[in-house]
């Protein structure tokens, strides 16, 4: 008896220092635990399943010899189990991961957020092989040695020795099938959109007016009647833009985008335009058409519903018209006023179109840019269900050949499919 006490002494010695040995950070612990949470988080979660099986391989290949602790090498081999049974199907496989894993970490369990019928199902096949929960087919536990004082008088009992059954052709065997949880919903990848967006652009600029720059400025002025103004307005003497501001054409839009891969987006937009200049002849095109390239952060962020930001660059045709009301001041001299240097004497000679100017008078003045856009922006989509959302975005950008700096707030609708 005093042999086996001495036995069993020395073996919980040996469990005592294994279990504090497996404690022990290795040097390469951090990496090997970087390397799971990449593989689990970002390889498994995203379906490459084959990315996250080489990476936690060539982390278990990094671990050897004493690099890292047993314990985060268990770690690793629980990862590349769940990995085969969950994703790839390869029950076998992945029993030997979980065998391995047992034999590091006998308390070593599987992660609630990978769990399926699959990978219980290679997790219990490995407990079996290792006898691991009182389970039929693992190792048997040694026979102890007879004790030399005991009489040997009665013969010993016969005791049927078996072959271990390690159950390796239940591998392939399918597992129960259990309730399992919905797929993944897929990204709507087609979004028919409506949008109002009005235009603001910034402008000035002096003699505005006057017949040179109506005729090479893309100025164009209305009297109150809404005729074309073609008098002579005084040089110098009122006439002008101060630099700023004007709200201007405001268009709605019709879109249609198309998702490309996850987080890219290719779309178009036609509409009308409409707040430019019409009367007195003025040229005014009120179609708008745009091509839209769109990113949108985030890991499939049309998955579901949610908050959805974006990026985007948008170029096409429109045409952007200003209208700021200007104070005239007829030339008295061009104009046949009795006395051109008060400017209380009336004109007596009609301006070219026969209209007889008034000395002072109030007219609208429109800057007219494009009919070309390029611009870029920011927004925000807000779903409430994966193919329903709405969306608020500005953009800044330029228009050309006359060049007007304009910024455009928008609000829509989209609907996905």
């Amino acid at each position: 008896m005093r042999h086996r006490r001495s036995a069993l002494a020395w073996a919980a010695l040996g469990a005592t220092l294994l279990l504090a040995g497996s404690t022990l950070a290795g040097p390469k612990d951090a990496q090997a635990e970087a390397a799971r949470k990449k593989a689990l988080e970002e390889d498994y979660l995203e379906t490459r399943f084959d990315d996250a099986d080489q990476r936690l391989r060539a982390a278990i290949k990094a671990c050897g010899g004493d690099a890292c602790s047993p314990a985060i090498t268990a770690k690793l081999y629980m990862a590349l189990g769940s990995v085969l049974a969950g994703g790839k199907k390869e029950l076998s496989d992945a029993s030997d991961a979980f065998v391995e894993a047992l034999s590091l970490d006998p308390r070593a369990k599987i992660d609630p957020d990978l769990a399926s019928s699959e990978v219980s199902f290679a997790f219990d096949q490995a407990k079996k092989r290792l006898g691991i929960g009182g389970k039929k087919g693992g190792k048997k536990a040694p026979v102890e040695a007879p004790d030399p004082a005991v009489e040997r008088d009665s013969p010993e009992p016969v005791i049927e020795k078996k072959k271990p059954a390690t159950d390796e052709g239940d591998l392939d065997k399918p597992p129960e099938p259990r309730p399992e949880a919905p797929p993944p919903a897929e990204a709507k990848r087609n979004w028919i959109t409506l949008a109002f967006s009005p235009d603001v652009a910034f402008v000035g600029g002096d003699d505005v007016c006057s017949k040179d720059s109506q005729a090479s400025s893309h100025l164009f002025c209305l009297r109150k009647d809404g005729t074309h103004y073609v008098g002579t307005p005084t040089p110098g003497n009122a006439d002008k833009i101060n630099t700023g501001a004007v709200l201007s054409t405001m268009r709605i839009t019709l879109g249609y985008d198309r998702l490309i891969g996850e987080r890219i987006t290719l779309g178009a937009r036609l509409g009308f335009a409409f707040n430019g200049a019409h009367d007195g002849g003025a040229s005014f095109l009120p179609v708008h058409v745009e091509a839209r390239f769109a990113v949108w952060p985030g890991a499939n962020p049309f998955v579901g519903s949610g908050v959805r930001p974006f990026l985007f660059l948008a170029g096409g045709v429109a045409q952007i018209d200003s209208r700021v009301d200007v104070d005239l001041l007829e030339d008295g001299a061009t104009c046949g006023a009795k006395k051109p240097s008060d400017t209380g004497s009336d004109c007596t000679k009609p301006s070219r179109d026969g209209f007889l100017e008034p000395r002072k008078q109030t007219v609208s003045a429109y800057k007219q840019a494009g009919l070309a856009f390029a611009a870029g922006g920011v927004g925000v989509q807000i779903a409430p269900s994966p193919g329903i959302a709405f969306h608020l975005a500005v953009r800044g950008g330029i228009t050309f050949p006359s060049v007007v700096p304009v910024i455009t707030p928008e609000a829509g609708f989209a609907l996905g499919f």
